[in-house]
């Protein structure tokens, strides 16, 4: 699952971020996106950022559980 932060607490920034448990003994860790929001709608977010950021988390993943 996803956390988003679209415009709620700074308007000018939207942002969506991705926590996932890497294991190994690893602390709970979490990827971002985010930007301005006149570049970086929540639409644009939801639609590219998410699956972007759930992909990029698969293969840290997969990364992690090789090394």
């Amino acid at each position: 699952n996803s956390v988003s932060e679209l415009g709620d607490t700074v308007p000018e920034v939207n942002a969506i971020a991705l926590a996932f448990s890497p294991g190994r003994g690893l602390p709970l860790m979490a990827v971002s996106l985010g930007g301005p929001s006149r570049f970086v709608t929540a639409d644009a977010l939801r639609q590219d950022g998410v699956p972007a950021l759930q992909r990029m988390v698969r293969r840290l993943q997969q990364d992690i559980d090789r090394a």
